[in-house]
């Protein structure tokens, strides 16, 4: 049993939200010596530690419930060099797009990765409980690419040859980075990101992931923590997108969680403020299965 926390794509208010649901959840489906662990996108699945569901309650989700970090302005070592690679107001709908665009395939990667190491580890049902707000299933989009125009009327910079210059640390380097001494980025690096999000098809990668699961026996169990929303942009600090283009991104989101959810054996507790009620149908679907083994 694997409790998978969507930590970019949850807000601090869907996390606490679900914190007291999850943690009776988890009482309510594990004795005292039976063990689970918890996964985030940052981690590789070989990272999982499995603990006595005690601990986990206690540490993991009622001392450090404020984990979710969706229209938060928190932002990784990488997040910060893109905002560096383009600072100009023009570019700022394509920092926000890349930075979507990554954290999106990195959460659809880190679930892909978990199905393969779970498969490998014991034939039995596995249980994958995803706390997420659901995803927009970036495709593939040239325009990303497209170097913008500038208020000054000027195009932005088209990358070339780094230039050679030295480092904090005084020694010589190709290009001045924007990372830390021990990890400079370059623009370079920033460009071709910038190509590689524009590529991706998360769509393909979410199908896979379903193809996956079914034959590593592994069942997603999907929770928008949430309930019931109305809108699924803010009203602030940055302006939402219209009612209706809200309204489409809301459903797909909610639909990308049912999707996952009822193609591999699991269930999906979307679109209801009783978010006991749907984990108690999770915890009954979760202990009602038993594994018959046999000789030929």
């Amino acid at each position: 049993f694997v409790l998978f926390l969507d930590v970019p794509h949850v807000t601090i208010h869907g996390s606490w939200n679900v914190r007291e649901p999850l943690v009776r959840l988890v009482d309510r489906i594990l004795g005292p010596d039976d063990l689970v662990g918890i996964m985030t996108p940052q981690m590789a699945a070989s990272d999982i530690v499995f603990a006595r569901k005690t601990e986990v309650i206690a540490g993991g989700l009622r001392d450090r419930w404020p984990w979710g970090e969706r229209f938060s302005i928190q932002e990784d070592e990488r997040e910060k060099m893109y905002r560096a690679c383009y600072p100009w107001k023009e570019t700022e709908g394509v920092v926000q797009e890349m930075k979507a665009r990554r954290r999106e395939l990195q959460t659809l990667n880190a679930l892909s990765e978990l199905v393969r190491w779970l498969g490998s580890e014991r034939e039995e049902r596995k249980a994958i409980l995803t706390i997420s707000e659901g995803w927009l299933l970036y495709r593939p989009n040239p325009d990303l690419t497209r170097p913008r125009i500038l208020s000054d009327g000027s195009r932005e910079p088209v990358p070339g040859p780094e230039p050679i210059g030295t480092g904090p640390d005084g020694r010589i380097r190709i290009g001045g980075g924007y990372g830390s001494s021990e990890d400079p980025i370059t623009s370079t690096e920033c460009h071709r990101d910038r190509v590689t999000l524009s590529l991706i098809d998360n769509e393909h990668l979410i199908r896979r992931l379903i193809d996956d699961a079914n034959r590593a026996n592994a069942s997603f169990y999907t929770v928008d923590p949430r309930g019931l929303p109305v809108f699924d942009y803010p009203l602030g600090p940055a302006p939402p997108p219209p009612p209706h283009i809200d309204q489409q991104i809301l459903g797909h989101r909610i639909d990308t969680l049912r999707v996952l959810a009822h193609n591999t054996d699991g269930l999906a507790v979307v679109n209801s403020n009783d978010l006991e009620k749907g984990l108690r149908r999770m915890a009954d679907d979760l202990t009602s299965y038993y594994l018959l083994g046999y000789y030929s």
